[in-house]
């Protein structure tokens, strides 16, 4: 007669009767390791930085370039409510960003504006609240134009183009965090 071959259990131990607690990380402690991450990664690994007198017209004019993109941008958010279209001599701008879902890119720039409007006071005191609203705004609009880019495969090159100018953008902003207190 044949031995019976002895046949082994992949079950695990039962576990003890003790209690394992696991820690609820907060939001802003995620926030902040997020933060970390792109600051380290996205700046402070690269020894390349802007020149003083550079970052310290970036924190001088920075405003005031908010300003005049505001006032830029809502009469087109307004047109862009009411006929669905933005004002442009070509109809480049409809076709690129625009398609049957253009009250996403709405919602979008809607909360861009009331960001920077937010972050205006802040910005001219040059605390970190004002820094912290358009850093948010610019995030915002980065993970837009990287969706923007994976669903449209075909036509890659504006949001490649505008991905590399939102990563300077980005640059230029995380060079400039220390004048903000």
């Amino acid at each position: 007669m044949a031995s019976k071959a002895t046949v082994k259990s992949n079950l695990r131990k039962p576990r003890s009767k003790k209690a394992q607690t696991v820690e609820v990380k907060h939001s802003r402690d995620v926030i902040s390791t997020f933060n970390r991450y792109v600051f380290k990664n996205l700046h402070d690994r690269y020894n390349a930085r802007l020149s003083e007198s550079t970052r310290t017209k970036i924190v001088a004019y920075g405003p005031w370039l908010a300003i005049f993109t505001l006032l830029v941008i809502a009469p087109e958010l307004l047109v862009l409510a009411n006929n669905a279209m933005f004002i442009s001599p070509t109809g480049f701008l409809e076709k690129v960003l625009f398609n049957r879902n253009s009250w996403v890119l709405l919602i979008i720039v809607f909360v861009n504006i009331l960001s920077a409007v937010d972050a205006l006071g802040e910005l001219f005191n040059k605390t970190k609240r004002g820094w912290n609203r358009i850093y948010f705004a610019l995030l915002i609009n980065i993970t837009y134009v990287v969706f923007q880019l994976f669903t449209h495969l075909e036509q890659p090159a504006a949001p490649l183009l505008a991905l590399l100018g939102f990563t300077a953008c980005l640059f230029a902003l995380l060079d400039v965090r220390e004048y903000y207190s």
